[in-house]
């Protein structure tokens, strides 16, 4: 069935719809009839002018960078990664959690442990100081550099 609507008046406009079963719509006769009602509202231009909000200033387009070869870089840094899980050698010393701070340098290589949080047994200390100082990583990066830093390692022992 063909509809027009025209957005310009104030009329309405009522459209008879007929019900449909089984993919014919019903005669006459059907028990049930339905009805659908579209109203349009005039306006004057400058009432709806003074309803929309200013718009923004368009901001000018920020420009590409260069083109490089290089890969892309940020100023972000970006966490040494382990290389293989840490392995820690305990002999029936209970449960616990110790957390060490490593100093990883620029090679992903190990060098001052110390510890930051200790629960439970004393044996798990130097346990896990072991198993730090043992560790191996991906190296930090920032801009594209390996660069030094502090990270936490947490242990958490549940036999």
């Amino acid at each position: 069935m063909p509809i027009e609507v025209r957005g310009d008046s104030a009329a309405n406009l009522t459209m008879p719809v007929a019900p449909v079963r089984g993919g014919v719509a019903a005669g006459a006769a059907a028990s049930a009839r339905a009805s659908l009602t579209l109203t349009h509202v005039a306006a004057s231009r400058a009432a709806l002018e003074a309803a929309l909000p200013e718009p923004a200033p368009a901001e000018p387009p920020t420009p590409a960078p260069p083109a490089s070869d290089a890969l892309p870089t940020d100023d972000a840094l970006h966490a040494p990664v382990p290389i293989a899980p840490a392995q820690l050698h305990l002999a029936n010393v209970g449960a616990g959690v110790v957390d060490v701070d490593l100093h990883v340098d620029e090679t992903g290589e190990v060098g001052e442990v110390r510890v930051a949080f200790s629960s439970g047994a004393a044996a798990l200390v130097p346990a896990a100081i072991d198993a730090a100082s043992a560790m191996r990583f991906h190296p930090a990066t920032r801009r594209g550099k390996s660069v030094a830093v502090w990270c936490r390692q947490r242990f958490v022992i549940d036999p």
